[in-house]
């Protein structure tokens, strides 16, 4: 009859060799690793079907060395963070016996022994195959994003030559007619044919240099100066500028602004002007051909979430196909030479840093309606 201790001595050895068991035909890699991250324990059998080792190649050496040096850095940070926290997990490349790679999770806890000694016991599943199809399609997005981004660039540089190439054009052909005048036919041109050329030239460069103006602003990051001011007499100051009047008056077009309140807005002034000063000057050139009152309206009204800024005209509109595209970068509906296709990119840009945005609705042959909103934020106790 077996006594006591030799009962416990029995039932310990069944739950020792129970675990081990376990341990042995574990589909999940087991090690644990002393303070110097050397293996003083391994599941053999799975160590040895997934990576190749046996358990004599393993215990005494350290885990590093068998590290993909790419991932060296990340593990060692890792491990670190496991002795100090308790627990810790990593995705690494360890080596197989042939040479290969193969990709493990781990997951590990810090563990104290008997003597008080810090150890670190680890699990890892074998994730090489999921992993491979994850970096692959990261790989594939990578090289799709690229392609788009030499596709984005291509298009802006074919749309830049597209606008520069016209006036160019004109200014070359002007300058030889000049040069062709004076040079073969020994013709010096008369005081007002010289006048009138060189203001095209002018007309031109001046055309070329808004582009690059533009061009500039748009690529560059806007930074607001956020300041309060008082939005009905921005809009006022803007409509009774000389610029402005000038070109109303050329083409007879009335402007119509009524607020009965006067509003405060929290926002940057000056790049609020140039946004309403392109959209009066877009509205303007759209009342070119209008022959019965053409004219501007601008509406402003406090809703429940924002300020809505209205500007409407009666000019010729925009033709439904190409509503889509008035945003893109370099895109116009106006005649050749008229437009540089940066103004409504930029000014959007600027109410989005706002952030509000800009919707326009528009019928061809009956007007256009540009909407503003700003949201209250920061404006609630303008």
């Amino acid at each position: 009859m077996l006594n006591s201790v030799e009962r416990d001595t029995n039932e310990l050895q069944k739950k020792e060799e129970k675990y081990h068991l376990i341990m042995e035909n574990s589909n999940d890699l087991i090690s644990l690793l002393n303070g110097r991250l050397e293996f003083e324990f391994i599941n053999n059998k799975t160590y040895f079907r997934m990576l190749g080792y046996t358990r004599d190649e393993l215990i005494g050496k350290c885990v590093l060395n068998f590290i993909h040096p790419d991932d060296s850095v990340h593990t060692i940070n890792n491990f670190i963070k496991g002795f100090e926290t308790g627990q810790g997990y990593i995705e690494h490349r360890i080596r197989h016996k042939k040479g290969d790679y193969i990709w493990i999770e781990t997951r590990g806890r810090k563990l104290i022994d008997t003597d008080g000694k810090n150890k670190l016991l680890f699990i890892g599943k074998n994730i090489n195959k999921y992993k491979l199809i994850e970096l692959k399609l990261i790989k594939n997005q990578k090289e799709l994003l690229e392609r788009r981004k030499l596709v984005s660039i291509g298009q802006l540089v074919a749309d830049i030559a597209h606008s520069l190439k016209t006036p160019l054009s004109n200014i070359n052909l002007t300058v030889d007619y000049l040069l062709n005048l004076i040079n073969f036919q020994k013709i010096f041109p008369d005081p007002k044919t010289i006048h009138d050329e060189i203001i095209d030239l002018k007309n031109e460069v001046d055309f070329c240099t808004q582009i690059v103006k533009n061009l500039l602003q748009f690529s560059r990051k806007v930074d607001l100066n956020l300041k309060k001011f008082e939005l009905n007499n921005l809009l006022t100051g803007l409509i009774s500028s000389p610029a402005i009047i000038s070109r109303l008056r050329e083409k007879n077009i009335e402007i119509f602004f009524q607020n009965e309140e006067n509003i405060m807005l929290f926002g940057d002034k000056t790049l609020l002007f140039q946004v309403f000063q392109n959209i009066i000057n877009n509205s303007i050139d759209a009342l070119e051909e209008v022959q019965y009152r053409p004219n501007i309206r601008i509406t402003i009204s406090k809703l429940e979430s924002q300020y809505e800024i209205k500007f409407i005209d009666n000019g010729r509109g925009i033709k439904k196909s190409d509503l889509p595209r008035i945003f893109e970068p370099f895109f116009s509906t106006k005649q050749v030479g008229k437009g540089t296709g940066l103004g409504l990119p930029i000014s959007r840009g600027i109410i989005r840093k706002h952030g509000g945005d800009i919707t326009i609705n528009s019928v061809y042959g009956k007007g256009t309606e540009v909407i503003i909103n700003i949201p209250l934020i920061g404006n609630e106790n303008a």
